[in-house]
């Protein structure tokens, strides 16, 4: 299965929703997409083993979420993505190892929940700045993900902090034995 005969299009006015595709290996055919204006959800896909085709989409304008999607195992599709203007999820990826895809990520509009994730062991939102939009207070929960160091966690909280990020923090049951090296 694919979505090669997507190739044309290039921008979505609302939602895209790649999901329930047990047979999709991959989203090649949606490279030419820069942004989607509403939801992007990549959801239970049991064979997607990477989103590189969606490496042209700089902006999702409500939510992202990448949940159940057992082959995936990273992000990296998604490196020219800036802003998500609602919550990015990311939850039940089994494979997922590392979110370093979303490093040019700056702005989420709303929460950012991890977790779930049992083989995370990087974060990489290098960039980020702002979750919650512009008065930067959104929620973030980052939580059972049994290989992901939570000195990580605590680097990414210290990076919002600075930037002026007053929301709320859940994180537990995530690796708390693993130090971070510099």
């Amino acid at each position: 299965a694919n979505v090669d005969g997507l190739s044309a299009l290039t921008s979505v006015g609302d939602y895209l929703y790649i999901r329930e595709n047990a047979a999709l290996a991959n989203v090649d055919g949606l490279s030419a997409v820069t942004s989607v204006g509403g939801d992007l959800y990549i959801y239970e896909n049991a064979a997607l083993a990477n989103v590189d085709g969606l490496s042209a989409v700089t902006s999702v304008g409500s939510n992202l979420h990448v949940d159940y999607n057992g082959a995936l195992e990273d992000v990296d599709g998604l490196s020219a993505l800036t802003s998500v203007g609602g919550g990015l999820d990311i939850f039940y990826n089994a494979a997922l190892e590392d979110v370093d895809g979303l490093s040019a990520l700056t702005s989420v509009g709303g929460n950012l929940v991890i977790h779930n994730n049992p083989v995370l062991t990087n974060l990489g939102f290098s960039a980020l700045i702002e979750v919650g939009g512009d008065s930067n207070n959104g929620d973030l929960s980052i939580y059972s993900n049994e290989l992901l160091a939570q000195c990580r966690v605590d680097e990414l909280v210290s990076q919002l902090e600075d930037n002026g990020w007053t929301g709320s923090l859940d994180t537990f049951e995530n690796n708390g034995t693993e130090t971070c090296l510099e």
